[in-house]
Formats: structure tokens, C-alpha cells, sequence
């Protein structure tokens, strides 16, 4: 058991992109977990965990590039009794990895014939990043039409400045004829738009539903959203 794990950590330190997969794994695993954990918590609680977790993802290639790899060795069984490695470590970078010491001439002759196979990842990877992009950059040109086409509110927009919450900047309160419900887009200029019959709602109503939309923009979730659909699409 002692000897299979000693392979996975030799494995796993040769490789960086097996090594980002484990690590992303558990950091992802720790802020679901967290977040579940703090389900009877105000929802802000949860949002700044799951942000928080998608910031350590972000930053984990970024680390893992420019900190120095640390050589993790294992001891060697004496000649007799050797076994030969459960796993072979393989840089997915790299154009040809080279055998381990008394692996043999046959493992040797394999290390061209890994230049294609990393390669062909290297590509699938950015095939699939950009199939995962496509509908964040769809859902943003989507945004941009609302907020292009909305037109300003006065009503709401006095009632939105009334509110404030703690949005230094103005949060400009739009009405959209194909919207249903009431929605947050933009970062540095942000909008709050709402269903045409949002005109037909009584003051309370419309009070709730601009507080809940303010808190949006307060705590950034719409960049926080943005960003954290393009860390997925990354991995």
C-alpha cells in the first residue's frame, strides 16, 4: 500500500497537468462541501465561499508555473526484487519524455511516439475551452441587447436611488419587453432591467425586488459569474 501511494506522488510531481487535476479535484470538492455545510447560512455566506473557491482554481496554473517543481523521490528495491512502477509519469508539454532509469530500452524507444499524443491533448484542450466559451460569449452578446434596446424608467429608477444599499455607483433601471422577471447585468456601469409589467407592481413589490437586485450589484455577482463561467470553460 506504502509503495502505491509512493507512485502516485512520484506520479503526480512529475506531471504537472495530473497534478493540477488533483489539486483542482479537491479544492472544488472543499468549497461545495463548505457550501453545503453553510446551507442554513445567509446566501452571501455561500456565494463568497463558492467565489473564493473559483479564485484558487484560477490561480493554481498561474502558481504552478512559475513556482519551482519540487524533486520527490522514492527508494529503490534492491535489483532482485524490483517491481516495476505502477505509473508512468508523462509531462503532457513536453515533446518526448524520457524513460525512467531501468525502465529498458523498450520504454526508451517509446518517448517519440508521445510528441503526437501531446500534442493531440494539448489540442482537444483548446477545442473544448472554446466549446465552453461559445455560450458565455452568446449569453453576453444577449446582455449587451437588452441593456442596448431597454428603455430607462423613470418610477423605478427613482425608487432604485432611494434604495441605494451600499452601490456607490448609479445602477441604471431599465424595462425590456422579453424579459419575465427582473435581472443584474454589468460591472463597471450596472443595470437593473425589468419585465414590462414590472410598471404594474404595487410600491412594496417593487422596493423587494430592486433590494434583491442592488444586493446584486453590490457584491459584484454578475462579474463574479462571468468570471467564474469562464474558469470553467478554461478547465
Amino acid at each position: 500500500m506504502t509503495r502505491i501511494f509512493s507512485e502516485i506522488v512520484v506520479t503526480l510531481s512529475a506531471s504537472p497537468a495530473l497534478s493540477l487535476l488533483v489539486k483542482g479535484t479537491l479544492v472544488m470538492a472543499l468549497a461545495l462541501t463548505s457550501a453545503w455545510l453553510a446551507r442554513r447560512s445567509r446566501a452571501a455566506v455561500r456565494h463568497a465561499l463558492l467565489a473564493s473557491g473559483f479564485s484558487v482554481l484560477l490561480a493554481l496554473p498561474i502558481v504552478s508555473f512559475f513556482a519551482r517543481p519540487v524533486p520527490i523521490s522514492v527508494p529503490v528495491a534492491a535489483a532482485d526484487g524490483a517491481i516495476p512502477p505502477l505509473f508512468d509519469a508523462i509531462p503532457l508539454g513536453s515533446s518526448g519524455a524520457t524513460a525512467a532509469a531501468g525502465s529498458g530500452a523498450a520504454r526508451a524507444d517509446s518517448g517519440p511516439s508521445l510528441a503526437p499524443l501531446s500534442t493531440a491533448l494539448l489540442y482537444g484542450w483548446l477545442i473544448g475551452s472554446v466549446f465552453f466559451l461559445i455560450p458565455v460569449i452568446s449569453g453576453l452578446r444577449q446582455v449587451r441587447s437588452l441593456r442596448r434596446f431597454g428603455l430607462p424608467w423613470r418610477q423605478g429608477q427613482s425608487v432604485a436611488d432611494g434604495l441605494g444599499s451600499g452601490v456607490r455607483c448609479r445602477v441604471d433601471v431599465l424595462l425590456h419587453e422579453s424579459l419575465s422577471g427582473p435581472m443584474t447585468c454589468g460591472f463597471l456601469h450596472p443595470a437593473v432591467i425589468l419585465p414590462v409589467d414590472g410598471q404594474s407592481w404595487n410600491e412594496e413589490d417593487l422596493e423587494r425586488a430592486l433590494v434583491h437586485e442592488l444586493e446584486h450589484v453590490r457584491r459584484y455577482d454578475w462579474a463574479v459569474h462571468c468570471f467564474a463561467r469562464i474558469v470553467c470553460a478554461s478547465y
